[in-house]
């Protein structure tokens, strides 16, 4: 029997979905996971088999990057008009198709339109079909915040409104798109390819907001306990539980001043293009920490080299390293300071090291919310909290930090049922081949 897994080549991904792969191979299952060029040798040296896959995912925008100019614009309307993403992504995807022969295959829900070019394959291979969700719900219900949003569960009126703004801006633009790109905008492309591949409408898309979409009717694992989201009822979702990762991608060790609480301070891996929102922070953070003497602070900058670089001498409270094992710091700390990442919170509460969390962007919003709603730490603005406001967070999560910790741990022990070995082959026995 074998399994593949087509994910996101990001760090974040591969971690998350780790303990997914590990019970498959428990299970008996040969597990096959795709790669670009760049984390082929990684993957590869933790043990995993691989598959090259380097075509972007059409639909998605992948083809719209930074700032562009009219004439790059005529130049993504020409490759759109044409389909040419869509036919290197297929032509790649069915390559692997050929070679694995899978009995089952996780799609990333990050790129879920997979499922288009995939679907026919599928078929003939009788594959049973899973979305693997890296992050909390997607799902939009009137009645509860979204997954990027700033409200807390109990403000119901204020929920509905944004959520009306929300769904108003979201076909606001898909409608400046259609024109933008003359009827080759991303649901449209999606739409006409999932009409042309003839697959069957109970699969009909679900279109997401800020962009994307999912497909009705095709089960999706989240990695995540059910315990941290708002909302607790959605159809054709299985919670898969905290699941730490063992394989670390990153192994180096850091020491610590044992004498002195221990802050650690991360903003993941892929905050490439926020680097000068971080630098700016990472400002008022350090004046904030003069004020704490008795931290020792560890910071990683993860694959930011620029942040990293130019930023050695800066400040007198952080020293920006490269290639933690945050596990491994995580054991040993007191604070954590993070994006709010859905994998650093899971390794926060299972290490039961209270949080303050500063999102970046996206879900991470959303996620600093349930952070502070289930009393699991704190949240701030990254790009408004004063040196002021950043040092009165601190003082409160160090005041209550036995509190924040007795909340972690009640939080682990109410999750401490979840077995994803079990959840996982419930659901492929539960699951059907594609109609």
């Amino acid at each position: 029997m074998k399994a593949l897994f087509i994910l996101t080549p990001a760090i974040g991904h591969y971690t998350a979905s780790f303990p997914v792969i590990n019970s498959l191979n428990e299970l008996g299952y040969s597990t096959y996971v795709t790669v670009n060029n760049e984390y082929e040798s990684t993957l590869n040296s933790l043990g995993y088999n691989t598959c090259v896959l380097n075509a972007s995912p059409f639909g998605l925008d992948y083809d719209l990057v930074g700032d562009y100019s009219t004439s790059q614009l005529k130049e993504v309307l020409s490759k759109r008009m044409e389909f040419e993403m869509y036919a290197f992504r297929k032509q790649e995807l069915k390559q692997i198709l050929v070679h694995v022969q899978p009995n089952l295959v996780f799609i990333d829900a990050q790129n879920a339109t997979d499922f288009i070019p995939l679907y026919r394959d599928l078929k003939i291979l009788k594959s049973k079909v899973f979305f693997l969700q890296t992050t909390l719900s997607t799902s939009q219900t009137w009645k509860y915040p979204n997954y990027t949003s700033l409200c807390s569960p109990n403000k119901t009126m204020k929920i509905i409104v944004e959520n009306l703004l929300n769904r108003l801006y979201l076909t606001s633009n898909r409608v400046f798109d259609w024109f933008r790109f003359l009827g080759f905008d991303d649901k449209s492309i999606i739409t006409k390819k999932f009409r042309e591949e003839h697959i069957a409408i109970l699969y009909s898309p679900l279109w997401i907001y800020p962009i994307g979409c999912m497909f009705n009717n095709i089960p999706k694992l989240i990695v995540s306990p059910q315990e941290l989201e708002f909302e607790r009822k959605f159809k054709n979702v299985v919670y898969l539980g905290s699941s730490v990762n063992k394989n670390n991608l990153v192994t180096r060790m850091t020491n610590s001043d044992s004498s002195k609480e221990l802050l650690y301070i991360s903003f993941g891996t892929l905050n490439l293009h926020k680097t000068k929102v971080i630098e700016s922070f990472l400002d008022r953070l350090n004046l904030a920490l003069i004020s704490f003497p008795n931290l020792t602070i560890i910071t990683s900058g993860g694959m930011n080299l620029e942040l990293i670089n130019r930023n050695k001498d800066r400040w007198e409270r952080i020293d920006i390293m490269s290639y933690l094992d945050q596990m491994e710091v995580l054991k040993k700390c007191d604070y954590f300071i993070s994006h709010g990442g859905l994998n650093s919170i899971k390794e926060a509460i299972y290490f039961n090291v209270p949080l303050l969390i500063y999102p970046l962007e996206g879900d991470q919003i959303g996620n600093a919310q349930k952070v502070k709603y289930y009393n699991l730490g704190l949240c701030g603005d990254i790009e408004f909290d004063s040196v002021e406001l950043i040092k009165f967070k601190l003082t409160s999560l160090i005041d209550d930090k036995k509190r924040y910790k007795l909340k972690m741990e009640d939080f682990n022990k109410r999750t401490s049922y979840y077995n994803i070995t079990e959840r996982l082959q419930k659901s492929i026995n539960e699951a059907v081949e594609l109609l």
